[in-house]
């Protein structure tokens, strides 16, 4: 992603295991996702020359291949998509159907069938066009998604207030709901007074166009939908 943004925004499709995320780039998603990603499978995205390719498809095996890999520039690739998979070796027992799928899967955003492809026992098919603009990324692994975000709103914190001591206390009871409403956290007016950090919120919908949400600011184009503020105060979150 070339600039900082001041806007993080999720949405949750609980029926459909899909999150619509910008603001968040891929390097911070590999390095914050818990349990890590230990293999990758590009569907999109050429040009890694990692020397490894199976089925049109190349491979990343081993986390410290993919932290180096995530280091890249990936916003000047334009789209960039990939599904994961649990133990090398796996992608050897795809067959036909299943590359269809995921040829599917990484030209059109969305899937043919399924996002999940059972051979390879993938957590996340994560779709990009350009790394920290626009993300569909599917998985039924919701708290780890949510986990991420609650990394980002820490790391924003830290990075704009010098709060060192702020901690990444779970959030997914209170942020997951709001994600299905279309979370929008808006970092610009972001305020750290005595050791309170106050974030503004609001629940805005779905949105699909990105520039929506950045050309303006949040409280100009969303006053409407503002929600509260997310309060960190005294080792706690609060919204």
């Amino acid at each position: 992603m070339k600039n900082q943004r001041n806007e993080l925004y999720i949405f949750a499709n609980a029926d459909n295991d899909e999150f619509i995320i910008s603001g968040l780039q891929f390097s911070e998603f590999t390095q914050w996702i818990k349990p890590p990603i230990e293999n990758i499978m590009l569907l999109s995205g050429e040009c890694f020359e990692s020397g490894i390719n199976k089925h049109y498809f190349e491979i990343i095996e081993g986390r410290d291949n993919i932290l180096s890999f995530s280091n890249r520039d990936i916003y000047d690739l334009g789209d960039f998509c990939f599904v994961d998979y649990e133990r090398s070796g796996a992608t050897d027992l795809l067959l036909p159907q299943d590359v269809a799928e995921l040829l599917y899967l990484g030209h059109m955003f969305k899937p043919l069938t399924s996002p999940f492809i059972s051979c390879i026992g993938n957590r996340f098919a994560y779709l990009v066009h350009d790394d920290g603009w626009f993300c569909r990324l599917f998985s039924k692994e919701r708290r780890a998604v949510i986990d991420v975000i609650v990394e980002k709103l820490v790391s924003e914190v830290k990075r704009r207030t010098k709060q060192a001591e702020v901690s990444a206390r779970n959030l997914y009871e209170e942020l997951f709901p709001l994600a299905e409403k279309g979370l929008l956290i808006d970092f610009s007016g972001l305020s750290a007074r005595s050791g309170v950090v106050e974030a503004a919120i609001y629940t805005v919908g779905l949105i699909l166009n990105m520039d929506d949400i950045t050309n303006g600011s949040a409280a100009e184009k969303y006053g409407g939908c503002f929600y509260g503020m997310l309060k960190y105060e005294n080792g706690s979150w609060v919204i």
